[in-house]
């Protein structure tokens, strides 16, 4: 057995390897190769062997006169291979994938996932539009969280919101690489980036070019030779010409309203003088994601659950809106005059935008004794961005700055707590106060664009989390020392009635508080009452 035979296997794998890296492998070998790489780990590590020997092999090469442009072309994407095969090892599937997609002849919906433990979510999936995914494939739906690994799209469009908190929308036929929560790949097609405050710096990759954001939108077409076209829609953006070691040959910084062209025959950038339409606009999720559907029968449920307060949000009365329980516990919309609309009732639900000052909701009394024995609030919730907010506080009623916290259920990500990115949180302090209290996440991450169903219940010795009907977490609490007769007071959309600390952006609807637990049972039948058809009996 020769040196050879042991780094990279049979010559006949080899073979594979060759017409793989060159794009000529038919369907049907491919499938198998990849169910091979799966189940022998031999074979894996003579991929990554096979790719570092390219990888070296182009090293070589781009020492030498320029290159023909479509010699180049398929230089890079080996050497772009073998980089992804040697930093990764056993990520071959996704290595081999990322050729497979380019090589076959109908570009079908699905998404791979790189097959690394370790690996964190770096996206959720927010809106769906015209998209079929391929049967046995992972279902791309609202809600779908995904990690590093290959999104091929056939048709339609697809809107993520990745964890850094770039939103990104892309237009079939498209190949999306998606390498962590601040920076993917565009192989080919349409993609569309949005990228808030919080997020600069993500980073969307073309074969040719390197888009880094410096808070804007902006929007980025790869053609079938790897032509880019960049276009900012708002702010502006650094964008690199690579080089063939895979760093900024030359860069451009594009402004608003600008477009530019980066080709795989020019080693320069080429900006586009004429204003063009936009290619491709990020979806605002709140909006395209339409109102919570209440029913009459949902709205007698809560009424027959016995709530102190429901509000609705449907109308406003002498400035306050109307507890649906009866005269007393209205609730008022504190707003600043600009901008205008930051907290607005809107066809039925309670809406929060950003603003420069306070802007929140406040009962216009408090509710007396409410932490003496049992109580739980309700509520749905859809938040048009991941971010970290505060949905609901609870505090004295003689703290009018809500300085000294009861309980808060928050949006919690990027924080400096450990949680899954988009996780619900229930905080209780007993006593009330600035800091410390006991955390209670949702076992799962929301959705932006989504409606959720929350019910915070907290019992003397107990506190408990519900999310879409379901117990999330519970937690037993030790038993206090004395009885709690204060009157406490409630906001929303922000942590204190000052300043604009973790406010909510997105809609809230249904508030209900109870003078008691609420049931499992009665939890489970709130939300399925939406969510479910009903039975005509």
């Amino acid at each position: 057995m020769t040196d050879e035979h042991c780094r990279f296997g049979d010559p006949t794998d080899q073979k594979l390897f060759r017409r793989l890296a060159d794009g000529r492998l038919p369907e049907a070998e491919f499938q198998a190769l990849e169910e091979r790489l799966l189940a022998e780990s031999e074979l894996r590590a003579q991929y990554v062997r096979f790719m570092e020997l390219e990888a070296g092999l182009y090293d070589a090469l781009v020492q030498q006169p320029r290159l023909p442009a479509r010699v180049q072309k398929y230089s890079r994407l080996r050497w772009l291979a073998g980089i992804t095969a040697a930093a990764c090892i056993v990520l071959a599937f996704v290595g081999v994938t990322l050729w497979g997609v380019a090589g076959r002849d109908r570009l079908s919906t699905q998404f791979i996932e790189a097959r690394l433990r370790g690996l964190k979510d770096a996206a959720v999936v927010t809106r769906v539009t015209g998209v079929v995914t391929e049967p046995g494939a992972v279902p791309l739906l609202p809600g779908t969280r995904l990690k590093p690994g290959v999104l091929a799209l056939a048709e339609g469009q697809l809107q993520l919101e990745f964890f850094c908190g770039a939103q990104l929308v892309i237009e079939g036929p498209a190949e999306l690489h998606i390498l962590s929560a601040e920076s993917a790949t565009l192989v080919s097609g349409k993609a569309a980036a949005r990228v808030s405050e919080a997020a600069r710096g993500f980073v969307l990759n073309s074969p040719e070019a390197a888009v880094v954001d410096l808070g804007t939108e902006f929007a980025i077409n790869v053609d079938s030779d790897g032509s880019s076209e960049v276009q900012v829609i708002d702010g502006e953006v650094e964008v690199s010409l690579l080089g063939d070691d895979g760093n900024t040959l030359s860069s451009h910084r594009l402004e608003q309203a600008g477009s530019l062209r980066v080709t795989p025959e020019s080693s320069a950038i080429r900006t586009v003088g004429q204003a063009l339409p936009p290619l491709l606009r990020v979806s605002d999720t709140a909006a395209t994601s339409g109102e919570l559907q209440v029913t009459e029968h949902y709205v007698q449920l809560v009424k027959a659950a016995r709530p102190l307060v429901y509000w609705r949000f449907e109308a406003e009365q002498n400035g306050l809106v109307l507890n649906e329980m009866g005269p007393r516990w209205g609730a008022r919309l504190h707003s600043p005059a600009e901008p205008a609309g930051a907290l607005q009732l809107h066809e039925g639900v309670l809406q929060f935008e950003k603003a420069p000052g306070p802007r929140y909701l406040q009962p216009d009394e408090p509710f007396p004794q409410l932490n003496a024995a049992a109580f739980s609030v309700e509520f749905w919730v859809n938040p048009s961005r991941l971010h970290w907010a505060t949905l609901l506080g609870i505090a004295p009623a003689s703290d009018r700055e809500f300085r000294n916290h009861l309980n808060v259920v928050e949006l919690a990500h990027h924080t400096s707590l450990v949680h899954d990115p988009g996780a619900f949180r229930f905080l209780h302090r007993q006593p009330p106060g600035p800091n410390g209290g006991v955390n209670l996440f949702s076992s799962k991450g929301c959705t932006p664009g989504q409606w959720h169903h929350l019910v915070i219940v907290k019992m003397p010795g107990e506190l408990r989390l519900y999310m879409n009907g379901e117990l999330s977490r519970k937690l037993e609490l030790a038993p206090s020392p004395a009885v709690d007769e204060g009157d406490y007071q409630l906001i929303l959309g922000q942590l204190r009635t000052v300043g604009q600390e973790r406010q909510f952006l997105g809609t809230i609807d249904e508030v209900a508080v109870y003078t008691r637990a609420l049931s499992d049972e009665e939890t489970r039948r709130h939300y399925r009452s939406l969510t479910e058809p009903v039975e005509v009996q």
